[in-house]
């Protein structure tokens, strides 16, 4: 079986979360399932191999390529090319999925948003559709206008946290008591900028280690200036890492003391799950699917802005450095954190459960709506 799988970002050995899932997908595909499978990236620019998936750049002859695959999975609403491949749905002749994660893009209010909608709305009996969690507003959306979808969740390899021995703290010279660990890519609505008013509450010895792909948008660059800028003028002990390997960023969940996660809008935070896995207690607002899982704290908010972030104010902040300080001295709260979300990703987002979903899907077992 040949499935193609189309997404804006595949880069091997990156710490963003859709990278992180396509790859996994995709590598599982080929080596538990003797699929042939090749990904077609916007970032991808020269055609490359990794661990037997073929990585292709788009190409203007895309329906061609669709049409000599059995299976296209389309990952996320902002692919780029989405209203292109959903005009031309009815020449295209292989079963074709697509994950919303979070349907963001076709929620906006451009023009541009607004007519892929449109095309979505119109051929949806055309595509399996799936949403991560029946909390999102995806899974509502979809709802809304009765369109069929099945909910498969992000999900985790647990071998690769338990087989990591890199000692993250000697490795990066960490001599605090604790390690309060953020993993995220710098965007609006990712709060790191917020932090710095966070941390201030914390009366703890601790490192704020900042790990993040490296920053090319030039409001990515103010926000990651923004912060580093805050936690000096709070004197707030920090180390700011980027595009280090996968390895070391799981070591570094390994390690940490407490996941701290400021994102005001997700769908299903894989550095949550990330965090679970790795034993690493979390706190967080109640983002995307986080009010189901285990091993955390959630924080209260103060409702929604204009684009559907989850508002910080004063009772936050506060809020939100109380919970980590408590999980970093609280020991019996600690242990019980820990224990619960491992047994919840062991439980529920393990990689052999949900790929095992996907597997269904792109040999067209599992039938939707």
């Amino acid at each position: 079986m040949r499935l193609l799988i189309y997404c804006n970002h595949s880069l091997p050995d990156h710490i963003g979360g859709s990278e992180q899932i396509t790859m996994q997908i995709a590598e599982s595909m080929v080596l538990d399932f003797g699929m042939e499978v090749t990904i077609c990236s916007m970032s991808c620019e020269t055609p490359t191999m990794h661990n037997g998936v073929k990585i292709i750049p788009w190409s203007s002859n895309f329906l061609k390529i669709i049409n000599e695959h059995d299976h296209v999975f389309i990952y996320s609403d902002y692919f780029k090319h989405l209203p292109l491949i959903l005009k031309n749905l009815p020449s295209i002749k292989s079963k074709v999925s697509i994950a919303l994660v979070g349907m963001n893009k076709m929620r906006g209010q451009s023009l541009s948003d607004k007519q892929c909608l449109d095309l979505f709305r119109r051929n949806h009996s055309k595509l399996s559709i799936i949403v991560h969690s029946k909390g999102y507003l995806d899974y509502k959306q979809c709802r809304k206008y009765n369109i069929p979808s099945e909910v498969i969740p992000n999900f985790v390899d647990l071998s690769e946290f338990d087989s990591n021995n890199i000692n993250f703290r000697e490795k990066y010279n960490i001599d605090s008591k604790y390690i309060i660990l953020c993993v995220s890519n710098y965007f609006q609505g990712k709060g790191q900028e917020y932090l710095s008013r966070i941390y201030k509450e914390i009366s703890s010895d601790f490192t704020a280690v900042m790990i993040s792909s490296k920053v090319n948008y030039m409001q990515s660059k103010v926000l990651l200036k923004t912060c580093k800028d805050d936690f000096k003028r709070n004197n707030i002990n920090s180390l700011f890492l980027e595009d280090i390997s996968r390895k070391d960023v799981v070591s570094a969940f390994n390690c940490a003391d407490v996941f701290s996660f400021p994102s005001q809008k997700e769908v299903s935070p894989l550095v949550i799950l990330e965090s679970m896995a790795s034993n690493t207690p979390w706190v967080s607002l109640p983002v995307g699917n986080t009010p189901d899982l285990k091993g955390g704290l959630i924080i209260p908010h103060r409702g929604l802005d204009r684009k559907g972030n989850m508002r910080y104010d004063a009772n936050s902040f506060k809020k939100f450095g109380e919970a980590i300080q408590n999980v970093l001295e609280d020991n019996k709260l600690n242990k019980k954190l820990k224990q619960e979300g491992r047994e919840c990703v062991e439980k529920e987002y393990n990689d052999n459960n949900v790929i095992n979903s996907y597997y269904r899907m792109f040999s067209n077992e599992k039938t939707f709506g």
